[in-house]
């Protein structure tokens, strides 16, 4: 959910693509876990996803 509310933010401003930088750092795992424990799972990092750009007319 917390993602999701990301991009809703995110497309309402405009924008088509979001970045969640999660990476775990040994010192500030906070927002690592927050993620594992609102159910992501961890993927391999450099996935993009993106929606499809619509034509203007």
């Amino acid at each position: 959910m917390l993602a999701l509310e990301v991009c809703r933010r995110a497309a309402g401003h405009g924008a088509r693509e979001v970045f969640i930088n999660t990476a775990p750092l040994p010192y500030y795992r906070a927002p690592w876990e927050a993620y594992v424990k609102a159910g992501f799972t961890p993927m391999l990092r450099g996935t993009r996803m993106r929606r499809p750009a619509t034509v203007a007319l």
